[in-house]
Parts: C-alpha cells; structure tokens; sequence
C-alpha cells in the first residue's frame, strides 16, 4: 500500500453511521425545517452521507443530488438507506478542485525520489525547492478545472466539512514524510496553506452559483484536539461572513470519533440568496 492509500484509508471511520447519530438529526432536521418541500437539494461533499439522513430528506426534497468524488461512498450510502433505485435520487462523481489522485501519488514519488538522491537530515533547500516546484505546478494546473452546475440548478445546497478536506491531502504527505526525514522547514506547509483559500472561494463560488434559494455551510470552528484553527474550515467560514454579514448562524456539536475523544464545535452558516 502506498503512502497516499495509507493516508486515505485513515479517513475511514468504521463506526461514522453509528456515532453521529445525534449530529446527523440534529442538521437534518434543521434542513428539513429550514427548506420548502418538493423542491430540489445538492450535498456537495455527500460521500456515504454519515452527516445526512436520506431517508428524512428523500421524504422532504422532489430531487436530491449526491456531489462527490467518491462514487462507491455514494453508492454504499444507497444502500445503507435502502434508497438504490429510488427515482429522485442522483449521484455525479465530481471533483470539484482539480487536484487527483494521481496528483498526490506522484507528489509522494517525488518527495521520496529526493531522500533517495540526498538522504535524510541534510540541508532542506533541494527537496523544499523541488517539492514547491512540483505544488506550484499542480495547483495552477487545478486552478484551470472549473465546475459549472448552471446558474440556479438546485433550490438549495450543503457543504458540510466538506472544506476542511478540499486541500488537506497535500499538507499531510508533506507533514508525514518531512517528519520521517526530519526536513524541518516550513515553507511547503506555508505555500500549501496559502493555495487553501484560493481553492476554497472556488469551490463555494461553484456551490452558489449552482444554488437559487438557501445555501447552508457546516464548518468546523473548533475542536477539542486544539485551539488551532482548522484549515479550509476557517477559511470558509470566513469567506461565507464576507460575502454575506448577516447570514443566519447556529452551532452544532459533532461527535466526530468518540474512541479517540475527537469532537467538532460545527459553525452552520445559513444563506439566503
């Protein structure tokens, strides 16, 4: 298994259904309450839909349409809720950044093809310059995958900690393998947060352009891991305020992995366009 299928399969919380139970109500039911009947939803970000009760919502919404890179989550989260051949239900494998798979994968190759040319503990300036080079590459290279779903094609849409994942995968390759080869410098964990912000206004650009009505926004506004704030979420949250001062606001707790004592303080922001 490769560095990046490792760091993957990390993602996976086995018991996500069963934990967030009270967290998956709780935004539901809000949506639900906050929304008109028959009309059209998008879950951007929805994967295997722990977060959301599709069941609830399919009784709710005329149209549903499941956004994710992720086809198998989607299609597990069909089955899970008994709904694989419900009519009104649809489910576009999207990425909606343009960073890939393949991406990450050469990322690693090419952090590990400099350990094996300079070693270990050595003078950081090569692997940072090559690791910079090869980001600066790859991010212009997704600044030109742009995602247009149509002015107005859904009613409403959510995003909820889908940003906290739109440009992690690049800080944590980077964070594990300098770490394993002590290249103590921060100039690629700074360059990588400094692309956050970029993808992020685009990616809620892509979500309200495509939105008519209501677009509602579940970020993580702190954790109890650390006060530090959380990349990609932050910078949502802060991008949502800027565009929209008085949008309506509420937070929710997430158990998010009760094993390991990791709980969310979730800011859901609420817009109305």
């Amino acid at each position: 298994m490769s560095l990046y299928e490792d760091l993957l399969q990390k993602q996976f919380l086995p018991h996500a259904y069963e934990d967030w139970t009270d967290y998956r109500n709780a935004i539901s039911n809000y949506l639900i309450a906050s929304t008109a009947a028959d009309s059209s939803l998008a879950i951007f970000g929805a994967g295997g839909c722990n977060d959301w009760d599709l069941s609830l919502l399919a009784g709710h919404f005329s149209s549903i349409t499941l956004i994710d890179n992720n086809l198998p989550a989607m299609k597990q989260a069909l089955k899970r809720y008994q709904l694989e051949s419900y009519p009104t239900i649809h489910l576009d494998e999207c990425n909606l950044t343009g960073l890939y798979g393949s991406d990450y994968e050469k990322f690693c190759d090419t952090l590990f093809e400099q350990k094996k040319l300079f070693g270990a503990s050595i003078d950081t300036e090569l692997p940072v310059s090559t690791a910079l080079a090869y980001l600066h590459q790859t991010y212009e290279k997704a600044k030109k995958h742009v995602i247009r779903y149509g002015s107005h094609a859904f009613d409403y849409s959510v995003a909820f900690g889908l940003h906290s994942q739109l440009n992690n995968m690049a800080a944590w390759i980077w964070d594990t393998i300098a770490e394993s080869f002590r290249w103590q410098d921060e100039r690629v964990t700074e360059y990588i947060a400094s692309q956050t912000d970029k993808i992020v206004k685009r990616v809620n650009d892509t979500i309200l352009l495509s939105t008519g009505k209501d677009a509602f926004f579940g970020n993580e506004r702190t954790s109890s891991l650390n006060d530090s704030p959380i990349s990609g979420a932050m910078e949502c949250i802060l991008d949502i305020k800027k565009r929209y001062p008085g949008c309506q606001a509420a937070l929710v707790p997430w158990n998010f992995n009760p094993e390991l004592g990791v709980t969310y303080e979730m800011l859901l922001q609420h817009v109305t366009l």
